[in-house]
């Protein structure tokens, strides 16, 4: 019997869409709902693996030997047959967006112009941004021990970007959470020392060290193919995949304006931080050169950021800081204020 994870979060089901291209799914993109649909029409229904041999495997996608780290000449359709092998990470990896070792699958960008022949076997709904959509294809094949399940690690994506990913192939098993629920996910730093930069949930995978787990909500779903769903920035996925080969389809996209949250503000204090630094390569370096002082005390932002919404969300700071007594006599103050400018000759009596 294949062990499959659980979680004491509590599990709520997703909403779930009849159209992807309707006013409901624009409205719950416009305001980061995640939602769940049907996709019935595209052609990318029928995406296989001798699909995209015949299609795109003449393509150039040179690998790199993990042994030596030498660049290993190569082709799609070559690495679409290694792709049937779970371990075959362990010896090779992708010269560009190579990812942990462990992870038995492979991005490609079918949005890159030498893939444009993919883009007639799908339709973007027209209130995404065309121009700034970027796309990725997964491919994972199943785990050789079925006795457990492969796991894709709790964590939101670096680039804090919108997400629609579509199931081609195979099944996942996807727990959801919002940025709200960070504090009861198990966030660190991967970069010792260094403030939020880590994008993982460590709660997820290890409930028992993790107990405030237990105060989480999450939605959850199973995808089968031809599932489409939808997920906004900083939310955190959790993916557990089934036994069978993973075909799956993403499709990225920014939002012209971010809400700050306490995830966000983190992010963006890290990443400032990282930048004024000289960088992400150059950041952990330089920061550990810094005095011990300065370290504590932009350690000490950073949690504040991640800790207190009051900061980042000025609807819960004024109401937290101003009772209903004083918001009204503020209120009356403001209303005496612009019927004074609106009439100077008059002198309102308090």
């Amino acid at each position: 019997m294949a062990q499959f994870p659980e979680t004491p979060a509590r599990r709520v089901p997703i909403p779930h869409v009849d159209d992807l291209y309707s006013k409901e799914a624009e409205r719950f993109v416009a305001e980061r709902q995640p939602f769940v649909t049907r996709i019935k029409d595209w052609g990318a229904l029928n995406w296989s693996l001798p699909y995209f041999t015949e299609k795109i495997g003449h393509l150039q996608m040179p690998l790199v030997r993990t042994a030596d780290g030498e660049r290993v000449e190569s082709t799609l359709a070559h690495v679409l047959e290694l792709s049937k092998d779970p371990t075959w990470r362990q010896r090779y990896m992708p010269l560009q967006g190579g990812g942990p070792l462990i992870t038995p699958q492979f991005a490609g960008r079918p949005l890159d112009p030498t893939l444009e022949c993919l883009r007639a076997d799908y339709k973007l709904p027209a209130y995404l941004p065309a121009d700034q959509v970027s796309a990725e294809l997964l491919f994972r094949a199943s785990d050789v021990d079925t006795s457990t399940y492969f796991q894709t690690p709790s964590h939101f994506e670096w680039d804090a970007m919108e997400f629609f990913s579509m199931q081609i192939r195979g099944r996942k098993h996807l727990w959801l959470f919002g940025p709200d629920q960070a504090p009861y996910l198990g966030i660190k730093s991967e970069l010792p020392d260094f403030p939020f930069l880590s994008v993982g949930a460590h709660a997820c995978g290890d409930p028992a060290g993790h107990p405030e787990i237990g105060n989480a909500t999450c939605y959850e779903v199973v995808l089968e193919p031809g599932d489409l769903i939808y997920w906004p920035a900083f939310w955190f996925h959790w993916f557990t995949h089934y036994h069978d080969y993973q075909i799956s389809f993403r499709m990225r996209f920014p939002q012209k304006q971010q809400p700050l949250n306490p995830i966000s503000a983190s992010w963006v204090f890290s990443n400032a931080l990282a930048k004024v630094l000289g960088g992400f390569a150059e950041a952990p370096e330089r920061y550990e050169a810094l005095p011990e002082e300065t370290k504590t005390l932009l350690r000490s932002i950073e949690e504040a950021f991640f800790n207190d919404e009051g900061l980042v969300d000025t609807t819960t700071m004024y109401a937290r800081r101003l009772s209903p007594e004083v918001r009204k006599k503020h209120a009356e103050a403001n209303r005496r204020s612009l019927a004074a400018a609106a009439d100077p000759t008059k002198t309102e009596k308090r």
